[in-house]
């Protein structure tokens, strides 16, 4: 996907699919409980989401898929991101909460780290 919603990349991913199962997008479309002419069918103001999901779920796609995210596997980077995040926010309040405390020094990064990696132990 560019950034951006193109109607004509998703009605390619479906007919790919729909080739790939051995079936037709019309038959999809029935599968999904929609018109057959759904995908020829532009809709002004863009796609519904759940109409999306719909045809992802009758075409045996995932919901990334069906809109042209990454695959699954590039979740892991996201959810490295996302725990890198987390730590950067502990690292910030952490670091305001002890620099205003005077049991540990503003200049002793061991014991922040420690701190820090006391938190992220007790996160799921």
């Amino acid at each position: 996907m560019s950034g951006h919603w193109s109607e004509d990349e998703f009605r390619a991913r479906v007919e790919a699919k729909a080739a790939e199962l051995g079936t037709t997008v019309r038959d999809i479309m029935r599968e999904a409980g929609l018109a057959e002419d759904t995908l020829n069918k532009s809709p002004s103001q863009g796609r519904r989401i759940d109409t999306i999901f719909k045809i992802a779920a009758a075409a045996k796609m995932t919901k990334e898929e069906a809109l042209g995210l990454p695959p699954a596997s590039d979740k892991a980077a996201h959810s490295r991101l996302e725990r890198l995040a987390l730590v950067a926010d502990i690292a910030a309040h952490l670091y305001v909460a002890l620099s205003r405390r005077s049991g540990i020094a503003e200049d002793d990064p061991a014991d922040i780290v420690q701190a820090i990696v006391a938190l992220l132990q007790d996160r799921p």
